[in-house]
């Protein structure tokens, strides 16, 4: 991924950060639908998940900008389910991202713009060069 993130135009970091961010699985975690990642690597393989009404089951597939994810209509069911429980009990975390739009009523998302550091929800400061070169 650092080699793709070098080759592109641009700033090698934000090239980096949009590659990471704009993965299928990373893009149904940024929603907070589901909470745990390898619930939602099984989720995505089962085939729950449409980008542009498209079935999806390849969880590193690239996300553009524009493109909107839904989900299948049981999942849809579980989703409401479960956002009713967090709403009752107060447990409901609305981190979205500035980059992407979630529309918690209807339960899509799509990407509004390529992600950079000022626009991750909880950015951890790390040097991007060091954290890749053991890649």
């Amino acid at each position: 991924m650092a080699i793709v993130a070098g080759a592109k135009d641009g700033l090698f970091q934000e090239n980096f950060c949009s590659l990471l961010e704009g993965r299928l699985v990373s893009v149904v975690y940024r929603t907070n639908f589901l909470f745990n990642m390898f619930e939602i690597i099984s989720f995505v393989r089962a085939g729950n998940v449409y980008i542009n009404g498209i079935l999806m089951d390849y969880v590193n597939i690239a996300i553009n900008i524009g493109d909107f994810v839904t989900f299948s209509s049981h999942a849809i069911f579980r989703f409401k389910a479960n956002l009713f429980k967090r709403l009752r009990t107060k447990t409901v975390l609305f981190n979205m991202p500035r980059f992407m739009f979630v529309h918690y009523k209807l339960f899509f998302a799509f990407f509004e713009k390529f992600p950079a550091d000022k626009d991750l929800v909880y950015p951890i400061k790390l040097d991007i060069y060091r954290a890749t070169a053991y890649y």
